[in-house]
Formats: structure tokens, sequence, C-alpha cells
């Protein structure tokens, strides 16, 4: 995994560190913040794969986190290398706004299917999603604060998940050149 410049993802500023941070240097303590970020929102994605395992329903969901990544043909190498069956130097990303993208995803989070396949949960087990789909869903908004360029990435191949029922695949520039990808499928 390739991991966001040190303190560039979470807005750490140096005037906020605690007195321990006068002995290791700025950018090993900003580092491993980000880490701890990024392996925070791992393990929430991975939580939601449990939570919203059905009958004949499972999911995918995935993030990554691309550096020195200003635009798509600076991603295409980087995505080869942690997608090697993708073929994103083929591939027309879809431009689209950071509201229709959370729109998309939150449409896919309501989706429960039916008594054939699907979530059929409890209130509990409901509020337990919410609460991880909400991570999840801020994740990508403190990453997309300022300045965010969006696109629809529209082709399944090679990207982990086998879309059924429903999927998306999303990458974001932001202003710090960095770039998210993300995706998610359910199928049965």
């Amino acid at each position: 995994m390739v991991l966001a410049k040190a303190g560039s993802l979470c807005g750490i500023d140096c005037q906020t560190m605690p007195a321990f941070a006068n002995t290791f240097p700025l950018g090993a303590i900003l580092l491993i913040t980000v880490m701890i970020q990024v392996d925070d929102i791992n393990h929430t994605l991975r939580r939601l794969e449990r939570l919203m395992y059905g009958h004949n329903f499972e999911v995918t969901f995935g993030i990554e986190i691309f550096d020195e990544c200003n635009n798509y043909v600076d991603l295409i190498s980087k995505f080869k290398t942690r997608f090697p069956e993708a073929l994103p130097e083929f591939q027309s990303p879809i431009p689209c706004d950071l509201d229709s993208l959370i729109e998309d995803i939150v449409s896919c989070f309501d989706y429960r299917g039916d008594n054939a396949a699907g979530l059929i949960l409890t209130e509990e087990a409901s509020q337990q999603i919410k609460i991880e789909q909400s991570k999840y869903l801020d994740f990508i908004r403190a990453f997309s604060a300022g300045a965010v360029t969006a696109f629809s990435y529209p082709d399944q191949t090679g990207i982990p998940g086998y879309p059924v029922w429903w999927d998306f695949r999303f990458i974001l520039f932001n202003e710090k050149m960095q770039c998210l990808f993300t995706y998610g499928a359910a199928s049965d």
C-alpha cells in the first residue's frame, strides 16, 4: 500500500503536537498518524464487510491512497502496481462531483436485497452498519477537504469484488497531490 504524504491528510499542525514530539522527527510522527488513519479505515471496511454479510449476499470494499499523484496520468503506473490485472491505460474516467459520489455510495449502502438474496438486519445490526458507513464517508470527506477532482472509474477488471447487485469505483485527487481510489461491490 502506498501511504499518503506525512501529515497532509490528517491536517495536524506543529503547534498541536504532543510534548513527546521533540524526541522524534516531525515527519516520522506525522507518517505514523497517517498510517494509523489508513489502518483505521481499512479496519472499518473489514468490519462493514462482516456486518453486511447476508443470505446469498456479501460485499467487498477497498481504499488506496497514492502519494505524489496529481492527475490520472500520474496514477496509471501506481494503480498497475497495486492492481496488476487492471487496465487503467485503456480507461477514460468519468468526471463527477463529490456530492454525487457520496450519494452513489449511500445508495449502495442502503440496498438490502430481498428474501432470496440480501440483508435482513435487526435494529441493532442496522445501527452498527450505519456507524461504520459514517466513518467511511467521513474519511472520504476529510480527504476531499479543499479542492478535489472526482471521477468514476468505469472498469471492474482487476479490482477486487464481483459486482452482482451493485458496485462503485471512484478516484479522487486532492490539492495535496494525493489520489484516493475506493471501490465496493455486492455479490451473491
